[in-house]
C-alpha cells in the first residue's frame, strides 16, 4: 500500500543456475499537496534449473493508489500482474 513518505529501494539478487532477481520498490506523492499517494513495486526473475530443459522466468508489476478525501477517509486501488512461465 502507499505510505506518506516518499522513496526508491532498488534490488538485485543473484545464485546458482544463472539466477538473475531484480526488484523495484517506489513510494511517493502524486500530487503537490501530498492528498494522492502512489507506490509501486516490480520484479522480474531468471533463473535455469539443475535439470535438463528446466528454468523459471517470471514478472510482477503491484501499483497502489491511496486519494486522501478528508482527515477520516482514504480512498485505495491496489492492482497486480504475475506472469510466471516455468517449466
Amino acid at each position: 500500500m502507499p505510505l506518506d513518505a516518499s522513496f526508491s529501494n532498488l534490488g538485485f539478487t543473484f545464485g546458482a543456475y544463472q539466477q538473475q532477481r531484480y526488484t523495484i520498490d517506489n513510494n511517493g506523492y502524486a500530487t503537490t499537496d501530498g492528498r494522492v499517494l502512489y507506490r509501486i513495486n516490480v520484479a522480474q526473475e531468471d533463473v535455469n534449473s539443475f535439470r535438463d530443459f528446466g528454468y523459471t522466468h517470471r514478472t510482477l508489476v503491484a501499483p497502489g493508489v491511496t486519494w486522501k478525501l478528508n482527515d477520516a477517509t482514504t480512498l485505495t486501488w491496489l492492482g497486480e500482474y504475475h506472469k510466471d512461465h516455468r517449466r
